[in-house]
């Protein structure tokens, strides 16, 4: 779980988007989050995509396991 945004802009320039964020999560604990046999290595930036839809912001990534 997000546990604290730091800071977060969004910059669109012609029709791209970037998002800066420095956000902070909960500490792993497998007693609170569970453990479902999978761990994840890493986010990856394939079929990165980030839209707003009606004033909500989307950002969909996939993750290495």
């Amino acid at each position: 779980a997000i546990s604290k945004i730091e800071s977060l802009k969004i910059e669109k320039k012609n029709d791209e988007y970037t998002l800066y964020a420095r956000i902070y999560g909960d500490e792993y604990d497998e007693k609170k989050h569970g453990f479902k046999g999978t761990i994840i290595k890493a986010m990856t930036y394939h079929m990165m995509e980030i839209k707003k839809l009606n004033h909500i912001w989307r950002i969909q990534y996939v993750v290495d396991i």
